[in-house]
């Protein structure tokens, strides 16, 4: 970085760097970020930030962002995003998750109906029953189907209601949060677009590096030119 004599660094990461100790080490020597937000499980500022009321900004065919400041959160800028087609996908995936879940339990009730009636013996009975809790526990380890899932009074399951209305709100979106006073909101959203792409951004980055060094290491006079010039980086 200081072979490129950078003055100003604004760095991008995902919500799994969003740690309060990582943005503060990213800001310590006057540096900046931009970084994803967890929706669900992101704290206070999160939900505050969701909860704004605001209008939406067109900025692409596919994305709307809308910028929020929070009084408990000082120096943040809160950018919610939301892409129209996205919401259709999670609406969709999420419909026909309730409908092979709403299947499966009906299918596994009225298995224990007929077993209830069928069983003649109290040892038929756990057997069966046994084989209605391992339908359940089978169900409830899905890997994408138990998150809709809860477990009532009863002991039988069932489908989160509450969760899935949550879900309904979060439909299509995303969460950014940045440090920076001077990036738009449109800024801040098409930043993270091209971390969606890490492999190819490293590549790239790599090849800004390789580069630099070698062009630092030569004794011409020229300024060099960069390797990638149009690229995300540039």
């Amino acid at each position: 970085m200081r072979d490129w004599k950078l003055g100003r660094v604004i760095t991008v990461v995902d919500r799994g760097f969003s740690s309060a100790d990582n943005l503060a080490y990213l800001t310590r020597a006057g540096g900046h970020y931009i970084t994803g937000m967890r929706m669900r499980d992101g704290g206070d500022p999160a939900e505050a930030a969701l909860a704004r009321q605001g209008r939406y900004q067109q900025i692409r065919d596919n994305l709307r962002v809308k910028e929020v400041k929070l009084d408990q959160a000082p120096g943040r800028r809160f950018v919610i995003c939301h892409n129209p087609a996205q919401e259709e996908r999670d609406r969709h995936h999420r419909e026909e998750a309730i409908k092979r879940i709403e299947a499966e339990l009906e299918r596994i009730r009225a298995q224990r109906e007929r077993d209830a009636k069928r069983a003649a013996t109290p040892k038929a009975r756990e057997r069966a029953e046994a084989a209605h809790v391992r339908a359940e526990c089978a169900l409830i380890e899905h890997p994408t189907l138990k998150r809709w899932l809860r477990t009532s009074k009863n002991g039988r399951l069932a489908i989160d209601r509450a969760k899935v209305k949550t879900e309904e709100r979060l439909d299509g979106k995303y969460l950014l949060t940045s440090s920076d006073p001077h990036l738009t909101a449109e800024e801040i959203a098409v930043a993270t677009r091209h971390s969606w792409k890490p492999s190819a951004d490293f590549a790239i980055l790599k090849r800004c590096w390789n580069y630099a060094r070698s062009s630092t290491a030569s004794s011409t006079a020229s300024a060099p030119t960069c390797c990638c010039a149009g690229s995300p980086c540039c």
